[in-house]
């Protein structure tokens, strides 16, 4: 991410996971895409790849620029708590003592890690500094990040009703991030720089092996 950018990383991580599921579902399903998949778990597996892989990693990829990746994934803990209370308000499940006091643990966890002092090695790519607001940011883009996949999480779960298979889900989900993210990318007209930037080699090692052991 530091050396072409957080938003080309997750554009082009996407697209070769989407390589790879194709490969994968082409050996174990006999067809490269899930042809057979009726509209509603298109429309919800969809939706699902957006909003955790389009939008939800966006703000984590910029958040590992910003305050580092031990941070940020010590944020990221909150997923399971956010999908928690998403399916108490949305599908009414019942929250049990046990639960809420795992909760509690893990905010307050993360909490203690992310006020605690800051080394100076923690740059905020678009400010240098490490002021208070620059390093709020980067919590926020990591919360961001979190209550994107746990979003995904949930909508992905309502896609997979009926026994639809999992490996077909994964695939409906990375091609529609994939698409979305592409087609947002050339509407800012970024996909010229995005391309460009990609000339780096080794970036372009990192984020096939990213894509092949993270996505995939």
């Amino acid at each position: 991410g530091q050396r072409v950018g957080s938003a080309v990383v997750n554009v082009t991580r996407l697209a070769m996971a989407v390589f790879y599921l194709s490969i994968a579902h082409l050996v174990l399903q006999g067809q490269w895409w899930p042809v057979g998949a009726g509209k509603e778990p298109w429309f919800w597996l969809g939706l699902s790849g957006i909003v955790g892989l389009a939008i939800g990693d966006a703000f984590l990829f910029q958040a590992y620029v910003s305050i580092g990746p031990r941070r940020s994934q010590v944020v990221m803990t909150t997923v399971p708590v956010m999908s928690t209370v998403l399916a108490w308000l949305i599908f009414k499940e019942v929250l049990t003592a046990v639960e809420l006091l795992a909760m509690t643990l893990t905010l307050f966890g993360v909490a203690w890690v992310v006020s605690e002092r800051r080394s100076n090695r923690s740059r905020i790519a678009f400010a240098g500094d490490d002021n208070r607001r620059i390093y709020l940011i980067g919590v926020l883009l990591a919360l961001g990040g979190a209550a994107g996949q746990a979003g995904g999480l949930l909508l992905s779960k309502k896609g997979l009703e009926g026994g639809f298979p999992p490996l077909s889900a994964t695939v409906i989900r990375m091609v529609v991030a994939t698409a979305a993210i592409w087609l947002f990318t050339l509407l800012r007209g970024r996909g010229p720089a995005t391309i460009g930037a990609l000339r780096d080699r080794r970036a372009l090692i990192l984020i096939a092996g990213g894509a092949f052991t993270g996505p995939f």
